[in-house]
């Protein structure tokens, strides 16, 4: 999917890092497989992107993808969510775990 635009976007093939960041430079081309679950109250999500880019300002032209880990649940009124990035670039890797606590009022 070719995309445009240099913002966080809505695309379909976007993840988490790659959001705006990747997924909607202009000439990008990507895919992205995600696969959800949810059991016992708990929501399970593991989802894999995979970005070219063709512009030599934006990290050289070079491929680059990204596994992201979501798991996600309720503590009584505090939504809790534990999510794993993993970006890779050229052969050199980053790894983020955030961790996430809302509650509605």
């Amino acid at each position: 999917m070719k995309s445009g635009g240099f913002k966080k976007t809505k695309l379909p093939t976007a993840t988490i890092y790659g959001d705006g960041k990747v997924s909607a430079m202009p000439g990008a081309t990507s895919f992205k497989l995600k696969a959800a679950t949810k059991m016992a109250g708990i929501s399970l999500a593991a989802q894999y992107g995979n970005y070219s880019q063709d512009q030599t300002n934006f990290y050289g032209g070079k491929d680059s993808s990204e596994f992201d880990l979501i798991v996600g649940t309720s503590l009584g009124a505090i939504d809790a969510k534990l999510i794993y990035m993993n970006f890779d670039h050229k052969g050199e890797s980053e790894s983020h775990i955030r961790a996430i606590l809302s509650t509605k009022f």
